[in-house]
C-alpha cells in the first residue's frame, strides 16, 4: 500500500512541485529582464524628447546629425533592438558630399538584430555599416557597429 501511495502519488506531485518552482524562477528572470528594459526605454524616451525639443535652435549641421541619431534608434527600437549607446563618431569632408559616421551599441536577439541591419538600408535612413562585432549573451546578442551616412 505504501508503494502504491509513493509510485502514484507522491512522486508525481513532488516532480510538478519541482517543475513549478524552475517555471517561476524562469519567471522572475523574464520579469528583472522586462523592466530593466522598459526602464531602458523610458530613459530612451526621455532622451529623444530632449533631442527633438533641441531641433529647433541647432544648425543645419546639427540637425542632420541629430536626425541621423534619431533614426538609427528609431530602427533599432522599431526592429526590437534594445540601444545601449548611439554616439556620432566624426564627419569627413569631400568635395562634394559629407560622410557622418554612428556608433551604435545595442541588445536584442539574432533575429532582431539582422532586422535592424536590413532597417539600416531602408531609403529612409540609407546607412552603410563598416564595422561590426557582435557577442552572444545568452539567448540574446549585443551589436556594436559603426554605420556611415553620405549628405550632400
Amino acid at each position: 500500500m505504501l508503494y502504491v501511495l509513493q509510485t502514484f502519488v507522491l512522486r508525481p506531485t513532488l516532480s510538478r512541485l519541482r517543475d513549478s518552482r524552475g517555471k517561476l524562477l524562469i519567471a522572475q528572470q523574464d520579469l528583472m529582464y522586462l523592466r530593466a528594459l522598459q526602464q531602458r526605454r523610458e530613459a530612451a524616451e526621455i532622451h529623444y524628447e530632449v533631442l527633438t525639443e533641441g531641433l529647433e535652435t541647432a544648425s543645419s549641421r546639427e540637425r542632420e546629425i541629430i536626425q541621423m541619431l534619431l533614426a538609427m534608434e528609431s530602427a533599432a527600437k522599431g526592429a526590437g533592438v534594445g540601444v545601449l549607446e548611439n554616439l556620432h563618431l566624426k564627419d569627413e569632408t569631400f568635395e562634394y558630399y559629407q560622410l557622418h559616421t554612428i556608433k551604435f551599441r545595442g541588445s536584442g536577439s539574432l533575429d532582431s538584430i539582422y532586422s535592424l541591419l536590413t532597417r539600416l538600408q531602408d531609403p529612409e535612413i540609407q546607412m552603410k555599416v563598416g564595422k561590426m562585432r557582435l557577442q552572444m549573451k545568452g539567448v540574446d546578442a549585443e551589436v556594436d557597429l559603426e554605420a556611415t551616412k553620405v549628405t550632400m
